[in-house]
């Protein structure tokens, strides 16, 4: 079994490490060494995995924001479109107006922005994507916070053409 780990550094230690075609793990941490709240799914059943960061420069004033992400078909065919969708919250509040960026990560372990969607009234969001190859892709989707809400991701996968 393969994996994968990627590292993002945004005033905060994340590293995913995941299965390619199974579960992912998610640790987190800030600047002082804490860790941060995470939690993992599995990228085969296109289970939500939810995390959040607070930034460290001035965490202790930013509200906490749950981001998640959900693939409507774990298994689409090439060239199917399927949606990944989710909802961000702060502290159970929709947050509404918010860009929501999704990133891609191919069979090669190649990463792609695909562009970026603005939640809704609820706290929703959504991206239509299809695959020209099969595989299994990674999605992430990210907040990246601003002056009043921390940044937090979520991720997903979808095994296409299997």
């Amino acid at each position: 079994m393969r994996r994968l780990k990627i590292a993002i550094i945004v005033a905060a230690a994340l590293v995913v490490t995941a299965s390619l075609c199974g579960s992912i793990d998610l640790a987190m941490s800030n600047s002082f060494g804490n860790n941060v709240p995470h939690s993992t799914g599995d990228a085969a059943s296109g289970s939500e995995v939810v995390y959040a960061a607070a930034s460290a420069d001035n965490s202790s004033q930013l509200v906490p924001t749950t981001l998640t992400l959900v693939t409507s078909n774990t298994n689409p065919a090439v060239n199917k479109t399927f949606t990944l969708s989710g909802t961000l919250t702060a502290n159970g509040t929709p947050l509404s107006g918010r860009q929501i960026i999704l990133l891609s990560v191919d069979p090669s372990g190649a990463w792609t922005n695909l562009g970026t969607a603005t939640t809704g009234t609820n706290g929703s969001y959504s991206f239509t994507v299809s695959e020209a190859s099969p595989g299994h892709y990674g999605y992430q989707t990210d907040f990246p916070g601003d002056t009043t809400y921390s940044v937090s991701y979520a991720g997903s996968g979808a095994n296409v053409g299997s």
